[in-house]
């Protein structure tokens, strides 16, 4: 069966609409959480590095040696921000293991050096 996950959105926030709003913004838990103010996005043209660590209900995004936020996955805060989003019907949403998705809307995007490491 094939679930609904958290997005790490990857993204520049100078170039695209998305990066006006912090939930949808470089660094951001797509509509779920936004970073905190001590993220720094490398400018077009550089690499970002970024870092997900998911362990149990846990998770964290990191850019650039950053910890940007940490959420856990089913709590207050992470039900109450889903179900202000278009994943508030999704059963499950963000719970148990799934694929690592890699997408675009029409944008140039580039990844290098993916590296997977179970925890």
């Amino acid at each position: 069966m094939n679930r609904l996950g958290p997005e790490f959105q990857v993204l520049d926030d100078d170039g695209h609409h998305n990066g006006r709003n912090p939930y949808t913004s470089a660094g951001a838990m797509y509509l779920i959480a936004k970073p905190n103010d001590q993220k720094i996005s490398k400018p077009i043209g550089e690499f970002n590095k970024a870092r997900i660590v998911a362990k149990s209900n846990h998770i964290e995004h990191w850019l650039n040696g950053v910890k940007v936020l940490k959420m856990e996955v089913g709590s207050e805060a992470w039900n109450e921000q889903q179900a202000k989003t278009k994943f508030k019907q999704a059963d499950g949403f963000g719970k148990g293991a799934g694929n690592l998705l890699l997408q675009d809307h029409g944008n140039q995007v580039w990844y290098k050096n993916i590296r997977i490491k179970s925890i």
